[in-house]
């Protein structure tokens, strides 16, 4: 339906309480920041989005590994975002 802001202000409201309740490390919270990164990248806010997409990089390398599929899936999203920007080399 395109209620992008009122989906980024449900999953900010989120973040907050799980970062209270679970810590910045948790899986959780690396998932709200990866649906807010998804979020971003709907609108073609691509410097959010990367942002985004960065934070939940950093919980799910700690929290699920390097080789977990959900941190490749991050990584993959990442490059998408950067070929979408026209910059293929960090793509």
């Amino acid at each position: 339906q395109g209620r992008y802001e009122e989906a980024l202000e449900a999953y900010g409201r989120a973040l907050a309480v799980r970062c209270k309740a679970l810590g910045e490390e948790h899986k959780s919270t690396g998932d709200t920041h990866y649906n807010i990164a998804i979020m971003y990248k709907k609108q073609e806010r691509y410097e959010e989005a990367l942002e985004s997409y960065g934070r939940a990089l950093v919980v799910r390398r700690k929290a699920l590994g390097e080789e977990h599929p959900q941190t490749a899936a991050t990584l993959n999203n990442m490059a998408i975002v950067y070929d979408s920007q026209g910059r293929y080399e960090e793509a």
